[in-house]
């Protein structure tokens, strides 16, 4: 009875096996010899597919350096030899069990490079859903994404044709680097890759495994790669030998030039880099041309070297001109031709539209007419207007044309003003014998009697003046005096204690508002009730500084004199306030009352009847009573 159930068990692991290996058949060669465990094989293309790459092999071995891709060899190349193995499970298998199709396998290449990764195949499980993993080496065989089967796509000849799957996909091929086909696991039909295996033949393999490193079929390859390099290196070294001539031919050109300056003569050495005049340095020159040719002392008794010398010296001395380059004799010599030449042609262009001006025309269309003509007989526009305006009214370059008066209701009234003499300059004798002319005591004590005479007949018309002057205009004027000194009080107090008062200097040196243009802006709001824009040009501030200057000046006002001049006044101050309204006939009064009233803009909707009057707008009234002696 007990051998019934092992018979039981016999026959049903008989059946689970025929189930198992139903549509399974053994994988061959192309010699149509089993392919078994621990034998190494060539995995190489083959098929219809348009691939015509070599055998597969690991990326490290095409570029020497530990990457994981696997990739074809050039056409005609084995590859590197691979083993085939079964995953690892409780019962090990038996050495050289054949291979079946549709079964689990891992694949490994037998290499020496990289050794410190594993040679194993498996699927890059770091790619992206929507990319396609790539097929690598460094996998371990108890890992589900390094397994593979092995199944029969047909015949090629009498050799069999395989691809490799997994559970995702079928393993084809997409362009990689080095020009060649880099495996990926892939749905796409058109990029599946077929397969057949090639059995090894120790005798012609290296012991690294690398078929193709073998002196007979990679000797012509390295060969090849190292006159690559070769070529390389010596195309850099043109390319270095190609700067270093322009290097070359850039320091023989600076040591010639060097040459030439050196042995250049002093007239051609004189000659400068070109460069252009601006309007400042335009005017700095005729400004020291005017100066220098109407020095009293000098004048026309030097030679033009030295007169040019003295010019170009003033130039190049002149603070605008610091940090700059100083101009040379030459240079200054030859603008001032040019200003010169230009300056008189255009003062008779403007001369002539003198003579044809007509009514109603102004300086601006003077100017324009004198362009005008001065376009059309030189041909060119004049761009020294800036030199012109500097040099018009000098002797040389006034205009001598005087218009006409054609107006002929000349009366007593109306006289006509006659044109003023110039006064003639000083001669150059005389201006030499007054600066070396010394003044002796009798000299000086005359001096200082016409001084004092001068004083004297100043002060008698300002006495005859007064003398006529009515009471009333007096009283007006001491008035004046009074509210000034009261004015400069004030603002001495706050320049002296409020620092928005105080004048400073900005970031270029210049001096800001002074204390009387802000307090006369604040005084001139407060008493004629202006805007804020109003006093622009008088006392060149915008709006929002007068606002600034009224805010500031009402706060400092209170609080430097509100002590003595808003306080409650004292039993003694009553007694003066009434002593001096009794004087004036007026018994009991202490001082003037008076009241404005302010439109309130923003008011509370509710208390609008609480604060309007006949006008309908609200308003807030401001009372206060005021001595004469100005206490509020």
């Amino acid at each position: 009875m007990s051998s019934f159930p092992l018979v039981s068990f016999l026959i049903t692991l008989l059946l689970a096996a025929a189930v198992c290996t139903h549509g399974q058949e053994w994988v061959r060669d192309t010699n149509g010899n089993r392919v078994r465990i621990n034998d190494q094989y060539f995995i190489q293309p083959a098929g219809n597919t348009g691939n015509n790459g070599g055998g597969l092999v690991p990326l490290a071995a095409k570029i020497s350096l530990c990457l994981l891709g696997i990739t074809q060899a050039l056409p005609g190349e084995p590859g590197v030899q691979v083993s085939f193995s079964f995953p690892p499970t409780l019962i090990p298998p038996l050495p050289f069990s054949p291979v079946r199709t549709n079964f689990g396998i891992t694949i490994e290449f037998k290499s020496n490079v990289c050794k410190d990764i594993s040679k194993f195949w498996e699927v890059d499980g770091s790619s992206l859903i929507s990319e396609e993993p790539a097929i690598q080496i460094g996998g371990n065989p108890r890992e589900r994404n390094s397994r593979f089967k092995i199944e029969k796509v047909g015949e090629e000849g009498r050799t069999n044709i395989y691809r490799f799957t997994t559970s995702d996909g079928t393993v084809g091929a997409i362009p990689g680097p080095l020009d060649s086909s880099q495996l990926v696991l892939t749905n796409d039909v058109a990029k599946t890759i077929f397969f057949k295996f090639i059995k090894v033949n120790a005798v012609t393999t290296d012991n690294d495994g690398l078929h193709f490193r073998q002196p007979s079929v990679m000797g012509v390859q390295q060969e090849v790669e190292r006159l690559k390099v070769r070529v390389h290196e010596h195309e850099k070294l043109l390319r270095e030998c190609e700067a270093l001539k322009a290097q070359v031919r850039m320091l023989v050109k600076c040591v010639s030039e060097l040459e030439r300056v050196l042995t250049q003569s002093p007239q051609e050495s004189s000659v400068k880099e070109r460069r252009k005049w601006s309007v400042k340095e335009d005017l700095i020159l005729i400004g020291a041309w005017l100066n220098t040719s109407k020095d009293s002392i000098v004048s026309t008794e030097q030679k033009g070297g030295a007169f040019w010398k003295r010019i170009v010296e003033y130039y190049n001395s002149s603070p605008l001109l610091i940090g700059k380059v100083p101009r040379e004799l030459g240079q200054c010599k030859q603008r001032w031709a040019r200003i010169n030449d230009l300056v008189c042609k255009f003062a008779g262009c403007y001369e002539m539209a003198l003579r044809e001006q007509r009514s109603g025309q102004n300086d601006h269309d003077m100017m324009k007419a004198a362009l005008d003509i001065f376009y059309s007989d030189q041909n060119m526009k004049f761009n020294l207007e800036h030199a012109w305006r500097e040099l018009r009214h000098d002797v040389k370059w006034c205009s001598t044309y005087l218009e006409k008066d054609n107006d002929k209701r000349k009366t007593a009234d109306n006289p006509v003003a006659e044109p003023e003499e110039r006064e003639r300059p000083i001669g150059v004798k005389a201006a030499k014998a007054a600066e070396k002319r010394k003044k002796t005591g009798k000299e000086e004590e005359l001096a200082k009697l016409e001084g004092l005479l001068e004083m004297k007949k100043q002060i008698s018309k300002q006495s005859e003046v007064q003398d006529h002057v009515p009471d009333e205009d007096k009283r007006w004027c001491l008035f004046l005096v009074q509210s000034q000194a009261v004015f400069m009080r004030i603002v001495d107090r706050l320049s002296e204690n409020v620092s928005f008062f105080q004048q400073r200097r900005d970031a270029v040196g210049r001096l800001g508002l002074s204390p009387l243009q802000k307090c006369t802006a604040a005084l001139r709001m407060l008493a004629y009730g202006c805007a804020a824009d109003a006093v622009d040009e008088y006392l060149r501030l915008g709006k929002s500084t007068t606002l600034s200057c009224l805010s500031n000046f009402t706060e400092g006002v209170i609080q430097l004199f509100g002590d003595e001049y808003l306080g409650r006044p004292t039993p003694e101050d009553l007694q003066r306030l009434l002593d001096i309204g009794e004087i004036r006939g007026f018994p009991g009064m202490i001082g003037s009352i008076d009241c404005m009233h302010w439109e309130w803009k923003n008011f509370p909707t509710a208390w609008k009847g609480q604060y309007t009057r006949g006008s309908g707008k609200p308003t807030i009234v401001l009372e206060d009573v005021a001595s004469q002696d100005l206490w509020i």
